[in-house]
């Protein structure tokens, strides 16, 4: 019989949480299955679950509106030659995505080539599973381009976007249950798909598509973030209309179902399906918003009510630095709409807290642009900033740092740093015992490392900053860059960075306004 391992009763409690850090943290979802593993078959991205003020320039400039951002921020930030080229990469980006990324339906998906030539006509099959998060995050993308920008093709973009997630709730004929994915049912877009269980084939008004199953919170995450802002930003009636009966649609299923996503099957998917406590709020509240009607108002309420003394609880994200550190980019676009629609300030200061105590903590000074741009665009209207220009100077640096496109999975030499000793001790720890098969942590570096020493992934900011070296991928593995996109233009929207943004910025009304 091997011998019990000396050690104090806190670590295997540690260890015991571990294991089953899902239940509380935003992560804890089941679902790898990335391109780049040993089943080729599936080929989704593995980080699906399926997860104070010092500063006194914060104030806005003009107090007739509620725009609590610096309406001078994006000033003197950067020179007019580096302004261009962030602009030309995100354009650069775009294309990219639009020409190899954009499937027939418009859902996202990485593309994988036959060769690091990169040519478009050896492209052998897509990585679709992860498509609806990531295409309610582009849609995000381009809902703040139009914003910012004004331009027709934005909008244009920004539609599309909304009408493909549209696509991938109406495909599965279940009301208020959301796919994956939908796109023809031919080569190249089901390649590697019609053998696998998460393929379904389209019947109906939908014969001749194909679409992906087993849908869990992520991509619903990704879902009601897409919708919600481009309800907000897109001056479109028609779009408007078709988010309010989608979210309507949606909502009305997961309420229904106890807040559990319930599939074709009529049986919970078994990739996350349960709506969290952080996940249920933002959805109803991004409800009660975009339907703004007493039924929906009044059941966020009272959820909120139900919720908020095991609320900061349920954010416990500790774990996600070490083991499914996708969690915390779940966390930041659910608080991001919490935070930004939230009509009452105490509600608003109440998600802050919970937020800094749990989840700010552990990400601040990690080089996460996309993070650090929902923290600042949010902050002091919520409460109060800590190291506001600190945060900026450093988003504007990383954001510079971004490579151009195409993003490739391939070997990038990075230097060689200390290793974080917890991380050390745990990884050895869970080989000792043999139980790496239900958690994984591997040795980290002791210190995040900057965007441009970051391993050319999916989606960057919901990757380890943590990591040793980057020498995975033979070059084949070609990612969109909505990384970038969403990053840029959220900075842009926010006036973080110049040339800014000439237009106002959009807040809700607060209750004493509304009701």
């Amino acid at each position: 019989m091997t011998p019990r391992p000396n050690l104090p009763w806190s670590l295997l409690l540690l260890l015991v949480a571990l294991c089953l850090g899902g239940a509380l943290a935003c992560g804890g979802d089941d679902d790898d299955d990335d391109a780049s593993d040993d089943d080729a078959s599936i080929a989704d991205d593995d980080d699906d679950d399926d997860a104070l003020d010092d500063d006194d320039d914060t104030s806005d400039d003009d107090a007739a509106d509620d725009d609590t951002i610096d309406d001078d921020t994006a000033d003197d930030d950067i020179d007019d030659a580096l302004a261009k080229e962030l602009e030309e990469r995100a354009a650069a980006f775009n294309e990219w995505y639009n020409d190899i990324h954009r499937s027939p339906y418009g859902g996202m998906g990485y593309a994988i080539f036959a060769t690091p030539e990169l040519k478009k006509e050896e492209i052998v099959r897509f990585s679709f599973g992860d498509s609806t998060i990531w295409t309610g995050t582009y849609a995000t993308a381009e809902a703040f381009r139009y914003a910012v920008t004004g331009d027709a093709d934005a909008k244009a973009s920004a539609i599309a976007a909304i009408h493909t997630l549209d696509t991938h709730l109406k495909v599965t004929q279940v009301p208020g249950f959301i796919a994956r994915f939908a796109g023809p049912d031919e080569a190249p877009w089901n390649n590697g798909y019609t053998t696998h269980d998460r393929y379904v084939k389209g019947t109906g008004d939908w014969e001749g598509s194909f679409w992906i199953n087993n849908t869990s919170r992520d991509q619903y995450t990704g879902w009601f973030m897409g919708m919600a802002t481009a309800y907000d930003l897109v001056d479109d009636e028609d779009l408007r209309e078709l988010i309010r009966e989608d979210v309507k649609l949606v909502i009305d299923k997961v309420v229904a179902d106890d807040f559990t996503i319930i599939g074709e099957d009529d049986k919970p998917t078994d990739a996350g399906p349960k709506a969290l406590s952080t996940f249920r709020l933002t959805w109803l509240l991004i409800a009660a918003h975009v339907l703004d009607d007493s039924y929906y108002w009044d059941l966020y309420e009272s959820t909120f009510e139900d919720d908020k003394d095991g609320f900061a609880l349920s954010n416990f994200s500790w774990f996600n630095k070490y083991d499914e550190y996708y969690g915390f980019n779940l966390s930041h676009e659910n608080f991001y709409s919490l935070f930004r629609l939230e009509t009452n300030a105490e509600r608003r200061q109440f998600y802050l807290d919970a937020f800094n105590q749990q989840i700010r903590k552990l990400v601040v000074n990690t080089h996460n642009v996309f993070f650090d741009a929902i923290y600042l665009a949010n902050c002091e209207r919520a409460g109060g900033c800590d190291g506001y220009d600190e945060t900026l100077d450093d988003m504007r640096v990383q954001i510079a740092d971004f490579q151009d496109p195409p993003v490739v999975e391939k070997y990038l030499e990075v230097p060689e740093w200390p290793l974080d000793p917890i991380s050390v001790f745990l990884s050895d720890l869970i080989d000792e015992w043999g139980i790496r098969e239900l958690v994984d942590i591997e040795y980290q570096t002791k210190d995040a490392r900057p965007v441009k020493w970051r391993c050319p992934r999916s989606f960057m900011w919901q990757k380890t900053p943590y990591t040793l070296n980057c020498d995975e991928g033979d070059g084949t593995e070609v990612y969109p860059g909505i990384d970038y996109m969403v990053a840029y233009w959220m900075m842009r929207y926010y006036d973080f960075i110049a040339p800014g943004n000439p237009n106002d910025i959009y807040w809700p009304e607060q209750d004493d306004a509304r009701r």
